[in-house]
C-alpha cells in the first residue's frame, strides 16, 4: 500500500526546527491548512502540523493516508513581545488564535513542543514508535487499563500487541494497540 496524502498537500516544504523558541496554536477554517500555511509563510511566520499515518477502509480496499495529529489547528512560532501576531486572525485560512484569559495568545507548553519535534522527521510527519519485542516490559497509556504494567508476550509487525498483565495475582493475557503503551527501560 502506498502513502496517499490525501487531505494534507506537500507543499515541498520542510520543517527548520526550533525547540527554543515559543510556540502558539492557530485553530484553522475548514480545508484551510493550505491557504493557512502558505499566508502564515508569505508573512514571515515558521509552522508545524504533525501528521500521522492511518489506514483507510472505503469500498473494500485500504489506503494509508497521512492526517493531522490535530485536526483543525496550526501551530505557529513567534515572539509576542516583538511581533504583531494580531494580524494571524486576519490570515487566509486561520479562523483565530488560541487566546489565553489576559487578551494575548496562549503558549503550547515547551515540553509538549520538544516532544512533538523530536517525534517527527523533517516534513512533520510522526516516526514509527520503537518495534516492540516478547519479553519488553511496558506501562499502558491510555485506555481502561491506563497505568497498568505488563509485559510484551508477542508483537506483530500490525498495530496490535499481546500483553501478559498481572491482576489481582494472576496473569491475564490482553490485546492493546502499540501506541497505547510506553517502553520502559532499565
Amino acid at each position: 500500500m502506498g502513502i496517499v496524502n490525501a487531505e494534507i498537500p506537500d507543499t515541498g516544504d520542510h520543517l527548520n526546527i526550533r525547540v527554543n523558541t515559543a510556540w502558539f496554536a492557530a485553530q484553522l477554517k475548514p480545508n484551510g491548512y493550505a491557504k493557512a500555511k502558505h499566508n502564515l509563510a508569505r508573512q514571515g511566520y515558521e509552522t508545524f502540523m504533525p501528521l500521522i499515518e492511518r489506514v483507510v477502509s472505503h469500498a473494500r480496499t485500504k489506503k494509508r493516508v497521512m492526517r493531522p495529529l490535530f485536526p483543525g489547528y496550526i501551530f505557529i512560532t513567534f515572539d509576542p513581545e516583538q511581533t504583531q501576531w494580531r494580524s494571524i486572525n486576519n490570515t487566509f485560512g486561520v479562523s483565530s488564535l488560541i487566546m489565553a484569559r489576559t487578551n494575548s495568545p496562549a503558549r503550547v507548553p515547551d515540553s509538549l513542543m520538544t516532544t512533538l519535534l523530536a517525534g517527527c522527521d523533517v516534513s512533520g510527519h510522526i516516526l514509527p514508535p520503537e518495534k516492540l519485542n516478547a519479553g519488553d516490559k511496558v506501562r499502558i497509556i491510555s485506555g481502561a487499563f491506563e497505568g497498568t504494567f505488563a509485559e510484551v508476550q508477542r508483537a506483530s509487525e500490525g498495530e496490535r500487541v499481546r500483553l501478559l498483565l498481572d491482576i489481582m495475582g494472576r496473569s491475564v493475557a490482553a490485546n492493546c494497540a502499540q501506541n497505547e503503551l510506553e517502553i520502559l527501560r532499565a
